[in-house]
């Protein structure tokens, strides 16, 4: 028996979004007036100046710009809170790997306190680089920089496009307390770690 749920209408999704971004009033952010729903055009509007809003076309909204159908966005956020895989999210929603990528990193930005979570590594860590993609393919190997907090078991990881020193330092700036002991290889990108205030092995 599936335990994927039965997903609502366009129309009920684009309303909730109106609620999320105009609040639960659905109210003009200048005047605070009540705001009338047009679906059939997916704008709202304002009665007496004739003002017109979309949720995806505010630019106080993180949702500016946003090209999935409303029913496409909940699925995803669905997906993504059940931590479904990406195959399954992509199939569900009708959309690309690559879109699905971008919204669930998108997603992550938007939890509460997220720039404070960036460090979380600390005292013995150990770091390392991984290649993805087959050398053969047309496409170029993604190189995802990982470490891993020897005491906690909480790791973190990054997609980058290189394994040069800038991206590998920042990275162990961003994901490490600095005073930490870094574990590891031989690279020559972590030789400067000491200047950053890491000890490193």
């Amino acid at each position: 028996m599936s335990t994927i749920p039965k997903f609502a209408s366009n129309k009920k999704y684009w309303q909730i979004l109106n609620k999320l971004v105009f609040g639960d009033e659905v109210s003009c952010p200048r005047c605070h007036a009540g705001l009338h729903e047009n679906y059939c055009n997916k704008y709202l509007w304002r009665k007496l100046c004739r003002k017109k809003y979309r949720p995806t076309s505010y630019q106080a909204s993180w949702l500016y710009g946003m090209k999935l159908s409303p029913r496409q966005l909940f699925i995803l956020l669905y997906c993504w809170q059940t931590k479904r895989s990406t195959e399954t999210s992509y199939l569900l929603a009708g959309v690309s790997y690559t879109t699905v990528r971008r919204w669930y990193i998108q997603f992550r930005k938007q939890l509460p306190g997220s720039d404070k979570l960036a460090t979380i590594l600390k005292d013995v860590v150990q770091v390392d680089e991984s290649y993805f993609d087959k050398k053969r393919s047309k496409q170029p190997q993604h190189i995802v920089v990982g470490a891993k907090d020897t005491a906690t078991g909480r790791i973190a990881l990054r997609i980058t496009d290189s394994r040069d020193r800038q991206p590998l330092e920042q990275f162990v700036q961003d994901y490490i307390v600095a005073g930490s002991l870094v574990a590891i290889d031989k690279w020559w990108a972590y030789d400067e770690l000491e200047l950053l205030g890491y000890a490193h092995s």
